[in-house]
């Protein structure tokens, strides 16, 4: 009888730790954006210049997470954008087209922090806050053009910057492994080290708060 009980009890408790499931203890998100924005501000008075404007940008941002806790993760970040902006300027009282370009690229690597507060059974809120590293290039072309000449002048800068930031964040487990998520900008602090062709060397210290719709990010995640 003593060792029936025993048995019996062996095999409850096995069968009570393999029923249980292994927890995902790692988390891979990512967010990815890209936009194409064309305005014509052209004007009806024919002795004025039109004037039209192009905007292309992308962005990509994936990070890799691990739970210490049931509710807490730290993880490393990779943040990538570029963008493109281009004036064309044509006609009016000058015979003339010219068009003014802004190209900036920038890149970032950090470490955060995540919290996930359950709302309801699949949906969490999560406030995420870390800071990053990284380095922005910028370069600015110009160019005018008559029916005589055309003057091209290029102007280039790059920055050094420290980022801290709080950001908003709302989760929704799709399965037991995927899951979607939406983020807001929150409040950033911005350092950065500048290197301008006029302006110089010079540091900027920037505060920022904002919830505006614009800056929302949605993007998907995997547990594992």
């Amino acid at each position: 009888m003593k060792k029936t009980l025993t048995t019996s009890l062996i095999l409850f408790t096995c069968s009570m730790l393999f029923s249980q499931e292994i927890p995902k203890r790692f988390y891979l998100s990512g967010t990815a954006g890209i936009s194409y924005k064309k305005a014509d501000l052209s004007d009806l008075s024919s002795s004025l210049p039109s004037r039209g404007d192009t905007k292309s940008a992308f962005s990509f941002s994936p990070d890799l997470g691990y739970f210490f806790s049931e509710h807490m993760l730290l993880g490393v970040s990779l943040d990538i954008s570029n963008s493109l902006v281009k004036t064309y300027i044509l006609g009016g009282l000058y015979p003339a087209a010219s068009y003014f370009m802004v190209h900036e690229g920038s890149a970032s690597a950090g470490i955060y922090f995540q919290y996930f507060l359950p709302l309801a059974e699949k949906f969490f809120f999560s406030p995420r806050a870390g800071t990053s590293l990284g380095i922005r290039a910028n370069k600015v072309e110009s160019a005018s053009e008559s029916t005589s000449a055309v003057n091209m002048s290029y102007l280039s800068g790059g920055t050094a910057f420290l980022n801290l930031y709080l950001e908003p964040e709302f989760q929704y487990k799709i399965s037991e492994s995927l899951g979607v998520k939406l983020s807001f900008a929150g409040f950033d602090f911005y350092h950065g080290k500048d290197q301008e062709a006029i302006t110089g060397d010079y540091t900027a210290n920037e505060i920022s708060f904002s919830l505006n719709p614009a800056d929302w990010k949605f993007g998907v995640f995997v547990l594992f």
